[in-house]
This record gives structure tokens, sequence and C-alpha cells, in this order.
């Protein structure tokens, strides 16, 4: 029940981060613009990349080393202490990178500085030290908190497309926020240690083997961007975005149980309980399977409703853009426990690394061929492509630890019921008009349609979730 209560207070703030973009998104895209929203992607786009090289893949090693100690209290300050001087060097450098690269930039300077708060926000970031506890609480109030504050100032100040630097503030700024909320909690969890250096040095050793993969990993998530910018402009760019943005905003709901069970399964590896580890795996991978399918399916069938109302005149593409990026919920879902739980959590990071190298490689070469052709949609193919090809590899060195043929036995259903609800909820958007109020009837019935079927097949996913809540509920 405690991984359940940690995935209810994360997906409480997931549902949140699904929550805002619903109302800032359709706000945002007619202010701004396609091309608006483009300019301010391309920008982003490039910021990472320095927050890239310098969190050099701490956040997901800095959690797993904390749960690997996290039972011996002295020890668990020592761990925090010495990963989080590693990660201000590292960043630090990062930093000062990043403010070069703003002093030699004339084109979009304001904006690229103003972007520099989300740097200062990973500097200070200790999110990962809470992962690692599993204290999600504190992280859900926090970042509750910074998105209902961001979506006020938003409405109130961000008016036209003139305002696109203030959006930027805005954004930037809640996060550099959120993340200093965190310390003030700090001083209950842990005791001042002095710094030992020779463990900066391992623990720069071992977060290197998760950045790698991290760094190929943003070729087919912010180079996209960069890319598209490159060979055609900011409207591309923006209908990419916002093609992705609709997705992303499905996938919190899944990739937040990786985020909470990483802990968990790093835990019980290295205390030798590799039958609990494996079984965690399992319920991990059929339960974001059993949301990843009918938001896959339902997302297809609702996009000739969704899109004109929810981003307006202008994004019209992006209704073809959706039959393809929809397919990217299932293997982002699948990827993050394979990855995160599976290889990462079991120090085998070799062959993460492997998997993503392959899937970047395979990423850019397409992209050099189809974004000249096809633009947006071309960038779209080319990351469907990488994200299945690396997702397969990484199920192939998992293979020791999960059977696949079990694994696909298991999960079959969820397919072939969210194909029949697929049919009914296009069937009911093509015979009504294409207006909010459908949208919201297709996702009614869709849920029954769905729903029903998972309680007609007695799916244990659906009764956990229930006995969880009617548990919690019970206390109350």
């Amino acid at each position: 029940m405690k991984t359940l209560k940690n995935y209810l207070y994360n997906l409480s703030y997931q549902l949140l981060t699904l929550i805002v973009p619903l109302i800032t998104t359709p706000y945002i895209s007619r202010v701004l613009k396609a091309e608006g929203i483009g300019r301010y992607s391309y920008t982003q786009a490039i910021m990472e990349y320095f927050v890239l090289f310098g969190l050099l893949g701490m956040t997901t090693y800095g959690s797993r080393q904390i749960a690997y100690v996290r039972d011996d209290e002295d020890e668990k300050s020592q761990t925090f202490w010495d990963l989080n001087v590693t990660r201000i060097i590292t960043m630090a450098i990062a930093t000062f990178g990043y403010a070069i690269f703003c002093f030699f930039n004339a084109e979009d300077k304001v904006l690229y500085i103003v972007q520099g708060f989300t740097v200062l926000a990973s500097l200070i970031d200790i999110s990962w030290y809470y992962a690692g506890v599993e204290k999600f609480k504190i992280m859900a109030i926090r970042n509750i908190f910074v998105k209902i504050f961001s979506v006020i100032l938003i409405f109130v100040f961000v008016k036209s497309r003139d305002d696109l630097v203030l959006y930027a503030i805005i954004v930037s700024l809640s996060l550099f926020l959120g993340q200093a909320f965190l310390w003030t909690g700090i001083k209950k969890e842990v005791v001042y240690k002095k710094v030992i250096w020779k463990n900066v040095k391992t623990h720069l050793g071992g977060s290197f083997k998760l950045w790698l993969p991290t760094i190929a990993a943003s070729i087919y998530t912010s180079f996209d961007k960069i890319m598209l910018g490159y060979f055609t402009n900011d409207t591309q760019v923006g209908l990419y975005v916002n093609s992705q943005k609709i997705v992303k905003i499905a996938t919190t709901v899944t990739t937040s149980l990786a985020t909470v069970t990483i802990p968990k399964v790093a835990n019980s590896y290295s205390n030798g309980k590799i039958e609990e580890m494996r079984d965690t795996v399992y319920k991990s991978l059929t339960a974001v399977s059993f949301l990843a399918f009918p938001m896959c399916m339902g997302l297809m069938a609702i996009r000739k409703t969704l899109v004109p109302w929810f981003l307006g005149e202008g994004f019209e593409p992006v209704i073809n853009l959706l039959l393809i990026s929809s397919l990217l919920i299932i293997t982002l879902s699948w990827s993050s426990i394979l990855a995160n739980q599976v290889l990462v959590a079991t120090k085998r990071e070799n062959f993460y690394t492997a998997a993503i190298v392959i899937a970047a490689i395979v990423n850019t070469v397409l992209n050099l061929i189809l974004i000249p052709k096809l633009q947006s949609l071309g960038a779209l193919i080319t990351s469907v492509i990488a994200e299945y090809l690396g997702m397969l590899i990484m199920l192939w060195f998992s293979r020791n630890v999960i059977s696949v043929k079990l694994f696909l036995a298991k999960i079959a259903k969820y397919a072939i019921c969210s194909i029949i609800m697929y049919i009914v909820v296009y069937g009911i958007g093509e015979m009504l008009q294409k207006t909010f109020r459908t949208t919201i009837l297709q996702l009614g019935i869709g849920g029954v349609v769905y729903m029903g079927m998972m309680c007609i097949l007695h799916d244990p996913i659906l009764q956990y979730f229930m006995h969880g809540v009617l548990k919690k509920i019970k206390r109350k």
C-alpha cells in the first residue's frame, strides 16, 4: 500500500500537471500563436542542453544511491552531501557556460537570459533526495503550489504576442522557487557531513554512466526542435511542440508510476530480494499498459474534435500529427519502467546506454532525411521509430528479469479493449460537430466502455486500485 500511497501523491501532482496545460495551452496558443510557441520552444531546447550537461545524469543516479542507503541515517546524510556537492560542481560549470552563451548570442538574448532561471533551478535541485527516500508528499505539495501560482500569473500578465518574454519569466522563475522550497525541510532529513572527495569522484563516474543515455535521449526530445527550427521555421516547431505537448499530458500519468517505484526496486535489488523486485516490475508494466493503451487509442479517436477548440485557428495540421504522436504514449510508458526499474535500478546502465545511443543515431539520420521533406510530420515519424526501437532493445536486455511472452499475454486484453473503445469513440466524433461538448461526450463514453470491459474481465489492476482507494476512504 505504500507504493500506492506514493503513487497517489505523485499522481495528484501529475493530474494537476495534466489539468494545467488543459487550461493554459488553449489560451497560450491563441495569444502567442504557433510562431511564438515555436520561438520559445526553440530557445528552451538549447537551454535544456546546458542543463543536461550540468546534471550529468545526477537526478536518476542520486535517487538510486539514496534509496540504497536510506535505512542508515548516518550513511544517508553522508551520501546526500557528497552527491549535492557533486551536482553543484557540474551544474556550476554548466551555468557558467550558459552565461557565456547568452553574452555572445545576439538573437533572442533576453529570452535566453530569462530562461537562465531554469538553469539555476537545476543548480539547487534536491528532488532526487526526496524521491530516493520515497517522500513524495512534500514534492506533490511543492509542485501543486508552484503550478497554481504560475497559472494565475500567466492569465493575469500574458495578454499578447509581445508578452513572450514575460511568459518565459513566469515559467522559469516558478521552477526556481519550487526547487528552493524543498530546501526548507532538508534539516529534518539529514545532518551536515563533511564532504568526502573520494566519494565525489566515485559519484562523478557513476552519474556519467547515466549521463550518456540522457544526452542520447535528448536527441529525440530537444534536438528534434532544434533541427526543425534550422531546416524549417518557428511555425513548424510550434505545431510539433503542441502535438507532443498533448501526448506528454497523457504520459505524465503513466510515467509517474515509474518515478515512485524506482526506489522500491533499487532497495529490493540491493537487499537481494530478486523475486520481490521482479514482481514489482511486472505489476508496474501491467499498470502502465492498463492506462497507456486506452489513452493512446482514445487520443487518436478524439483528435478531430479536440484540436479545433483546444488549440484554435492555425493549428489544424496537429490533427494529422496526433495520429502519429499518440503512438508515443505506449512506448514512453514502457520505456520508463524498463529503463529505470530494470536496467538502472539493477546497475546495468551500459545496456540502457546502448539502447538509447542506437535509437539516437537512427533518429538523427532519419531526421536529416525526413524533416526537409515532411517538416514536423517527418520529425514525429522519426521520434516514433526511434522510441520504439530503443524500447525494444531495452526489452531484449531485460529478458532475464521479465518474460516477454508472459508480459505480452498479460497486456493483450488492454490492446483489444482499447481498439473496441476507439471504434465507438471515433464513430461518435464523426456523427457530431467538432466541439468541446463532443470531446467531453467522447471521453465520458470511452471511459465507461473501457472500464466496463475491465470490470467484466475482473482486471486485477482495476481491483488493486479500487481496493486501495476504498481502504483509504474507510480510514477517514
